[in-house]
């Protein structure tokens, strides 16, 4: 069975990370934590699109501040995964696996807030739809309706 990967984090980063071994039998297995991988970077590439980032273009060797940012913040949100399904965590949470979850959804807010925490070299698109820019509705809505009500209007 192939280790379990994605774009950021592997398995031997979740090993080290939690100085635990991962396989078939574990619990979770190779197989499940395949899944909990792409199923954060999933959520962590959502808001990278959301802020503007060309997601394709992230590479370890053309991008990497933003490649070494992006594996830790998702190596976080997978290690909590992983240490719930570990100790089989369904209503509450662990302690350590509160701390790596807070860590991951903290950089996911900052990073929404300024994505200038990805790091010098991220790649933006230039498509101001994706950047954020938003436009005054009298720039081209032809749905706009004119407020009726001003600062100096009476009641």
């Amino acid at each position: 069975m192939a280790d379990a990967s994605g774009l950021y984090v592997d398995e031997a980063d979740v090993e080290a990370e939690l100085s635990h071994t991962i396989g078939a039998a574990t619990k979770p297995s190779s197989t499940q934590l395949d899944q909990m991988i792409d199923d954060i970077e999933a959520e962590y590439n959502a808001v990278l699109y959301a802020v503007g980032v060309t997601v394709a273009s992230i590479d370890e060797d053309d991008t990497p501040i933003v490649f070494k940012v992006s594996r830790q913040t998702c190596l976080w949100g997978v290690c909590s995964r992983v240490i719930a399904a570990a100790g089989g965590l369904v209503m509450g949470k662990g302690e350590k696996e509160e701390d790596y979850w807070d860590r991951f959804q903290l950089k996911l807010a900052a990073i929404k807030e300024n994505p200038a925490f990805l790091g010098s070299d991220a790649p933006f698109s230039t498509s101001a739809s994706r950047i954020g820019i938003h436009y005054s509705p009298m720039d081209g809505d032809d749905n706009y309706v004119e407020s009726e009500f001003t600062r100096t209007t009476e009641y």
